[in-house]
C-alpha cells in the first residue's frame, strides 16, 4: 500500500510540473535512465524520453555520463539526501541556459533518484552578457520567476486547499514587483475575496481576468497605494502586466483543476456510495487477489480470502463446477472478453442441503482498473426466481398430465359406456332366451366399443414412444407437394383455394418424408376445418423457404385464427377446441418435429387466421460420416 501510495503521490507531483514552464525528469542516478518526465520536457526534447539515458537525449552527442552531473553531490556518505544542488548550464543541444535545482528523492520502488527542475534563463543570461547594466531588471525577472516558481510549490502542498492556494497567491505577489512595500493584491472569486491586509482600491492599479474554460469567474488586482514614476502601463512595467496575466492565467488553470477534482471526489463518492448499497455483489480480482468487494456480495458468498478464484472455489454445485471453472479459464487465457452464466453453490459449504443452495446469474469481464488488468465479476441472487421457475415447470407438468388423464379418460368413457350397456342388454338376451343373431349383433358392438379404446390407447402410445424417423436425403418441397395432393380433393369439395410459394434453390436435408408428409396433411386438415363456417374467402397458402441454416416450411389460413390464450396449450395432448377431436394431431406434429431437432409455432397470419411456421435445421449428415 506504502508503494501504491507513493506512486499515486508521484503520478500527482508530476500533475502539478505538467504546469510548470519548466524541464521536470527523473533519471536513475545507478543507469541514468530517464523514469519520468513532465510535458514542458517533452515539449523541447521530444516525446519518448521516459525508458532512454538521459546523457544521450538531454546533452549534445554525449555517450558517458556528463562530467557536471550532480549525483555525487545529492547523498551524504551515510546514504541519505543532502541538500538541494541549484546550478545552471548552458546546454549544447538547445543552446539555452538553464537554472537547475536538482535534488536526490525517493522514487516509488524506494531508490532514490535524481529529480531535475530546469528552467530556460536563456534571456537572463544572454542579457547578463550583453547589458550587464540591467541588473536590476533581470533582478526583477527573477523576482517574477521565483513568484511563478513559489505559485507552483503551493501546489505541492497536498493538504493545501484552493482557498489556502488562492491567498498563497495574493500573498506571494507584492515581493515579485518595483515596490513591494505599497503593494496591495485582491483575488476576486465569484463571491470570495483573497486580499493582502493593506489592500485597497486605488487610480494606479492593473487588472487581469481569471478565466475556466474561456469563461470569467473572477479578477486579480494589483494595486500601488502611493503614485509611483510612469512607466510602460501606468507605474507598472510591461513585464509586471505579463507576469500579471500569466498569474491570472496559473490560477484560472488551477481553479479548474481543483474544481474537476472536487467534482471527481463527489463523483467517486457517489459511485461508492451506489455500489456499496447495490443489492447485486460485486467483486474485483486482480492478479489472483481480491482487492474490492461490496458488502452484498459478503451477504451472497459469506467470508471469502483475499487470495480468491472461481476455478478454486469448493462451493460450487458439482454440476456446475465444470462449467464454472472453464469458464474463467476461458477470460484468463484471454479467449473471452466477457461472461455470462447461472450456477449453484453453497455459501456455508454444505453440498448436501438443497435448503441452503443457491442460484446466482454471474457476468464476469476483464477490465482495466488502476491502470492494470483485473476482472469485474457481478453477481445476482435469482434463487427465487429459480424456484418459482421450477415449481411453475412442476405445476405446469401436472396440468398437462391432468388435461392428458381428462382426455383419455372421455375418450376412453364413451365406449366403455357402451361396452357396459351391451354387457347388460346380454345379461337380459341370455334370461329371455332371445336369438344367437341378437346377441352376435350385440357382440359386433361390444368388439368396436373395445376397438375404440384400443385405438385410443395406441395413439397414445404412438404419442409417448413414436416411432424413430427414418433420416434421407430430401427437398423438403417433396413431402409438401405430396400432402397437397392428399388432401387436394377435400379442399376442392369444401371450397378452399390452395396456392404456394415453394423455394427451388433449397438444399436438401436429412429428414424423413413420410413423417414431414404426415404433419404438412394434419396442418391443411386443421386449416380446412377452420374455415368450414366460412362462405367465401376460403384459402391456404404454403411457403418455403432457408434464413440462418433453417428451413422455414409455413402454412397459414385465412379462418378465424386461434385466440392468444390458447395458443400455448394446442399443442398439448388430448387438448381441443373441436368435439369431434382426439386433440392428438398437434401435439403429434410438434414432436415429429422436435425429433428432427426443429421447432414448430403459431401466429396470426396475414389475412388474420392461423399461420403454423416450422423450422427444420439444415443437415446434410457429413459431419455424420
Amino acid at each position: 500500500m506504502e508503494k501504491e501510495l507513493a506512486k499515486r503521490q508521484m503520478e500527482e507531483l508530476f500533475a502539478i510540473f505538467n504546469a510548470i514552464e519548466g524541464s521536470v525528469y527523473v533519471a536513475d542516478m545507478h543507469t541514468y535512465e530517464i523514469l519520468a518526465v513532465n510535458k514542458y520536457c517533452e515539449t523541447h526534447y521530444g516525446p519518448g524520453l521516459v525508458g532512454k539515458i538521459c546523457y544521450e537525449e538531454l546533452q549534445e552527442k554525449r555517450t558517458t555520463p556528463c562530467p557536471f552531473c550532480t549525483n555525487p553531490r545529492l547523498i551524504g556518505t551515510d546514504g541519505t539526501p543532502n541538500p538541494p544542488v541549484v546550478w545552471e548550464f548552458e546546454n549544447a543541444k538547445t543552446g539555452f541556459w538553464y537554472h537547475c535545482i536538482d535534488r536526490a528523492i525517493h522514487w516509488p520502488d524506494g531508490r532514490l533518484v535524481r529529480m531535475e527542475m530546469a528552467f530556460d534563463i536563456t534571456a537572463r543570461k544572454r542579457t547578463e552578457v550583453a547589458l550587464q547594466t540591467s541588473l536590476q531588471q533581470l533582478g526583477e525577472r527573477v523576482k517574477e520567476l521565483n513568484c511563478l516558481f513559489s505559485i507552483s510549490s503551493l501546489l505541492e502542498k497536498r493538504r493545501l486547499s484552493l482557498e489556502g492556494i488562492l491567498q498563497g497567491i495574493v500573498e506571494l505577489i507584492p515581493p515579485a514587483l518595483q515596490y513591494p512595500d505599497i503593494t496591495g493584491v485582491l483575488i476576486l472569486l465569484e463571491e470570495q475575496t483573497f486580499q493582502t491586509t493593506n489592500y485597497r482600491d486605488t487610480p494606479w492599479k492593473l487588472v487581469a481576468d481569471i478565466n475556466v474554460h474561456e469563461s470569467q469567474v473572477g479578477r486579480l488586482e494589483v494595486c500601488y497605494l502611493k503614485e509611483r514614476p510612469e512607466s510602460d502601463e501606468g507605474p507598472f512595467l510591461k513585464e509586471e502586466r505579463i507576469l500579471l496575466d500569466t498569474i491570472a492565467e496559473r490560477a484560472g488553470k488551477i481553479i479548474e483543476r481543483a474544481r474537476a477534482e472536487r467534482f471527481l471526489q463527489e463523483s467517486e463518492k457517489r459511485f461508492r456510495d451506489l455500489v456499496e448499497n447495490l443489492l447485486v455483489g460485486i467483486l474485483i480480482i486482480q492478479s489472483d487477489q481480491m482487492v474490492y468487494k461490496n458488502p452484498e456480495l459478503d451477504s451472497l458468498l459469506g467470508p471469502l480470502p483475499m487470495e480468491f478464484t472461481f476455478a478454486a472455489y469448493k462451493n460450487i454445485h458439482p454440476a456446475d463446477a465444470e462449467k464454472v471453472k472453464q469458464g474463467f479459464q476461458n477470460l484468463s487465457s484471454g479467449k473471452s472478453r466477457k461472461l455470462d452464466m447461472e450456477f449453484r453453490f453453497y455459501p456455508e459449504g454444505k453440498i448436501d442441503s438443497r435448503s441452503n443452495m443457491k442460484w446466482v446469474h454471474c457476468r464476469a469481464s476483464l477490465i482495466e482498473y488502476r491502470k492494470k488488468e483485473a476482472l469485474l465479476v457481478n453477481m445476482m441472487d435469482v434463487t427465487r426466481g429459480k424456484e418459482l421457475e421450477r415449481l411453475l415447470i412442476v405445476q405446469d407438468k401436472m396440468a398437462s398430465l391432468g388435461r392428458v388423464a381428462a382426455g383419455m379418460a372421455h375418450e376412453i368413457r364413451n365406449p366403455l359406456s357402451g361396452i357396459n350397456i351391451y354387457l347388460n342388454t346380454l345379461v337380459k338376451l341370455y334370461d329371455k332366451g332371445e336369438s344367437l343373431e341378437k346377441v352376435l349383433g350385440i357382440l359386433n358392438q361390444l368388439q368396436a366399443a373395445s376397438g375404440k379404446i384400443e385405438s385410443v390407447i395406441r395413439r397414445v402410445m404412438d404419442f409417448s414412444r413414436p416411432s424413430a424417423p427414418r433420416l434421407v436425403l430430401t427437398d423438403i418441397n417433396q413431402p409438401i407437394e405430396e400432402a397437397i395432393k392428399l388432401t387436394a380433393v377435400t379442399l376442392r369439395k369444401s371450397g378452399i383455394k390452395i396456392d404456394t410459394a415453394l423455394a427451388q434453390d433449397l438444399p436438401t436435408s436429412l429428414m424423413d418424408p413420410h413423417m414431414i408428409e404426415e404433419v404438412i396433411v394434419n396442418l391443411i386438415t386443421n386449416a380446412a376445418d377452420a374455415m368450414k363456417n366460412l362462405a367465401t374467402g376460403k384459402r391456404v397458402r404454403i411457403t418455403s423457404s432457408v434464413q440462418n441454416k433453417q428451413i422455414l416450411v409455413t402454412v397459414y389460413d385465412s379462418g378465424p385464427g386461434v385466440p392468444l390464450g390458447l395458443r400455448d396449450k394446442i399443442f398439448d395432448p388430448f387438448y381441443t377446441t373441436k368435439p369431434d377431436s382426439t386433440g392428438i394431431g398437434l401435439s403429434l406434429c410438434g414432436r415429429i418435429i422436435a425429433d428432427h431437432g426443429g421447432s414448430i409455432s403459431l401466429h396470426t397470419s396475414q389475412w388474420g387466421g392461423g399461420e403454423f411456421v416450422m423450422r427444420l435445421p439444415v443437415n446434410s449428415g457429413e459431419k455424420q460420416r
